[in-house]
This record gives C-alpha cells, sequence and structure tokens, in this order.
C-alpha cells in the first residue's frame, strides 16, 4: 500500500509540473504575439511606412526564426541539465533483479 501512496503522491507532483509548464508555454506565447504586434506597429509606422505587407511579413520571419533558434537552444539546455540531474537521482520503484549470491 506504501507503494500506491508513492505513486500517487509522484503522479500529484508531476501533474502539478505539467500545470507550471503549461502555463510558462502560455506566457511564451503570449510574449511572442506581442513582439510580433510590436515589430509590425514599428515597421508599418514608424520605420517605413511605405514597407509592404509582403515585407513586414518576410521580416517577421527572420524575427521568428531567431527567436526559436534561441529558444530552442535554451530548450536543450534545459533538457541536459534535466537529465544530469536525473542520473543523480535513483528510482525507489524498481526492485532489484537477479538471481541472487553467486558465492
Amino acid at each position: 500500500m506504501a507503494k500506491f501512496e508513492k505513486y500517487t503522491k509522484d503522479i500529484e507532483k508531476a501533474e502539478k509540473k505539467l500545470a507550471k509548464l503549461r502555463k510558462a508555454k502560455e506566457k511564451e506565447e503570449n510574449k511572442l504575439l506581442l513582439q510580433i504586434a510590436k515589430n509590425y506597429v514599428k515597421l508599418r509606422r514608424l520605420e517605413n511606412p511605405e514597407m509592404s505587407y509582403d515585407e513586414i511579413l518576410e521580416y517577421q520571419k527572420l524575427e521568428l526564426e531567431d527567436l526559436e533558434t534561441k529558444l530552442s537552444n535554451n530548450d536543450i539546455n534545459e533538457e541536459v541539465e534535466k537529465v544530469e540531474d536525473g542520473e543523480n537521482e535513483q528510482n525507489d520503484y524498481e526492485e532489484p533483479v537477479g538471481f541472487g549470491s553467486f558465492e
């Protein structure tokens, strides 16, 4: 029964962590949309009012590619850290598998 309770607690922790990650993802998406809107307004009104929509779209694509590259590099670094941290932790659930002593 103790193992079941431990599994239940771990599931609850994982669900909470997943909820936090979803909120963080939504926050990053909103930041990205805000940045796109700011760039659009800046390009359309301030820098070059003669700029066509296609030129603005091309500029936005380049900005988005740069941002995605930065985010993917951050994600990769975070995943590496998680893996390194996970190597130090041991799984308490696994029971040893073997045939006993060979002495």
